[in-house]
């Protein structure tokens, strides 16, 4: 699967590419789902302290490069934002926790920026997140 170039990216956002930025970055990256900055620290082995995943990818959601969206215990969750991942709908189940990812609804989204754009605002983040159960939970449920 093609991958974004973290040291080219890095520099078209201006952000200086450090070895940990590097690191932290192709792993972003590499992932094809949501993750949380824990998942993201455990993943580098220690190369670098919680507290820096957290700024690191705080720098990337400003810069565009990264999302941020709530997770189900009010945690942040983040994705990477590039032209393999386009900007689209959660599914967040609210007793596993597990996220799904709704390709199909994002145009809504698209939609509303360029008409809010258009009118002179400026919008700074679009997420939409549905909640509910799963199927798993549901059936565990009835």
């Amino acid at each position: 699967m093609e991958r974004c170039d973290p040291h080219k990216v890095l520099k078209d956002k201006g952000i200086r590419a450090t070895s940990a930025r590097l690191a932290l970055l192709e792993e972003v990256f590499r992932r094809d789902e949501v993750f949380s900055a824990a998942d993201l620290h455990r993943t580098t082995a220690g190369a670098v302290d919680l507290a820096t995943v957290y700024r690191f990818l705080n720098l990337l959601v400003d810069k565009g490069v990264a999302r941020s969206l709530p997770g189900p215990l009010g945690e942040r969750l983040f994705e990477k934002a590039c032209v393999h991942n386009p900007l689209h709908p959660h599914f967040v189940c609210r007793r596993c926790g597990a996220v799904l990812c709704l390709e199909g609804l994002s145009q809504a989204g698209k939609e509303a920026r360029s008409d809010l754009e258009k009118e002179g605002h400026f919008v700074e983040e679009i997420f939409l997140l549905l909640r509910g159960l799963c199927g798993d939970c549901r059936e565990e449920r009835s």
